[in-house]
């Protein structure tokens, strides 16, 4: 985790609420991208798919037998946000506001495969948005605009006890433009791809509180990126979601296990049981319209998921250890989210956490127990720049691709 605008005692005073907040928020906001990388279904994943990827590259007999392996993970890395081709935003488009909002809607697509064919099996979900006559925007619901949504929520927290701190009529200034701050931000139309999950969860439930929003899209994206392929194939469509976007591509959806997908779906089958506060008999009301199983036994499947994690069939002997570290680390985090509690507020989880790295001190330390040691994490960033090169190289052999990376994603 690198922070590039702080020291070692920046970060500290700032964990320790004795300032604004302002480096504890960018800490949670990172530290969650990490836990939900480790401690989701989806985040070990992703992390079979990397490691594979290393353990191609270090061990094949010539580069190009690699090629199959780097270019799954980089087909894979362009479905967490989709290159810019499928998003865009107007020019000069205009901002919107609580007093002046953007009107939503929702569409399908497919992705364009390499040789250029439209692949109907592999659709993609697609939020629009429009301010009168004027058109602002289109983000994919996807699972980076999930795993934003979720780090942004996690500012809050830090954000609270700042707020704490002060006597009580500053507080309530400073909230407010705190709150003005991040207002602006969701509706910002260059910044869909951090505030589309918000902004589906308020249509959902006619949420307008900026507070109930986040704690809401953020525990629904908790389950959504937990749900193993039994929870998809039992996913009901919701009715009001059906409406808003058509029939067309439900099935695919599922088949695919999109999780922006199963994230609408799950707060549209939420409409009517939560308004100011999701808690957990909203949660399992909603799990039951959807057909899927319990709370427990939903966090159940994933920890079983988690357990086929740890004895990872790589070559790499230092890989190896390192991904059934991640595995251990994994199943250390995962647990059957309390959701009766307000969970933007809830401090970010700190153990076993990132290696860290200020910038003004240039500074490396762990906040808490260490999830990988340093020894780890640097043979991790040589792989990762390797990685890099050679995937460009598969690029320009494979696909005819010669550029920097600079539209790898958006």
């Amino acid at each position: 985790m690198e922070l590039p605008t702080t020291s070692k005692a920046g970060l500290e005073i700032s964990l320790a609420g004795r300032d604004d907040g302002g480096v504890a928020r960018i800490h949670a906001h990172e530290l969650r991208h990490f836990d939900d990388l480790v401690a989701t279904v989806w985040g070990q994943d992703y992390l079979d798919l990397l490691f594979r990827a290393y353990d191609a590259m270090l061990h094949r007999p010539a580069a190009e037998l690699a090629y199959p392996q780097l270019l799954r993970l980089f087909d894979a890395d362009r479905s967490v946000l989709f290159p810019s081709y499928y998003k865009y935003v107007m020019q000069g488009a205009p901002a919107g506001s609580v007093g002046d909002r953007w009107r939503m809607s929702f569409s399908t697509g497919t992705r364009i495969l390499p040789d250029g064919v439209a692949d109907e099996t592999d659709p993609i979900l697609f939020v629009r948005f429009d301010k009168g006559n004027d058109h602002v925007a289109r983000q994919p619901l996807t699972v980076g605009s999930l795993l934003e949504l979720r780090a942004i929520g996690c500012e809050m927290g830090p954000l609270a006890r700042s707020l704490a701190r002060l006597p009580a009529a500053e507080a309530v200034v400073e909230e407010r433009l705190r709150s003005r701050e991040l207002l602006s931000a969701i509706y910002d139309p260059e910044l869909t791809t951090y505030s589309v999950g918000a902004h589906v969860a308020a249509k959902a439930l006619g949420q307008e509180d900026l507070a109930a929003m986040l704690d809401a899209g953020f525990k629904v994206a908790s389950l959504a990126l937990n749900l193993t392929g039994t929870s998809f194939s039992r996913l009901r469509p919701a009715d009001g979601f059906v409406r808003e976007m058509g029939r067309q591509r439900q099935r695919a959806f599922g088949v695919r296990r999109d999780r922006g997908y199963a994230y609408a779906t799950l707060l549209f089958h939420m409409r009517g049981l939560a308004t100011d506060f999701v808690g957990e008999h909203a949660i399992a009301a909603t799990l039951a319209r959807a057909g899927l199983r319990p709370i427990e036994e939903l966090y159940a499947a994933a920890r079983r998921h988690f357990e086929a994690k740890r004895k990872p069939e790589l070559i790499d002997v230092r890989l190896r250890e390192t991904r059934e570290r991640l595995a251990e680390v994994g199943l250390a985090k995962l647990g059957r989210p309390d959701f009766d509690r307000m969970a933007i507020t809830t401090p970010a989880s700190s153990t076993p956490g990132p290696l860290v790295m200020t910038g003004e001190d240039l500074a490396e330390f762990h906040v808490g127990e260490p999830a990988l040691d340093a020894a780890q994490t640097a043979f991790l960033v040589d792989c990762y720049s390797q990685l890099r090169t050679e995937t460009r190289q598969a690029l320009r052999a494979g696909r005819g691709m010669d550029f920097g990376g600079s539209d790898v994603v958006y």
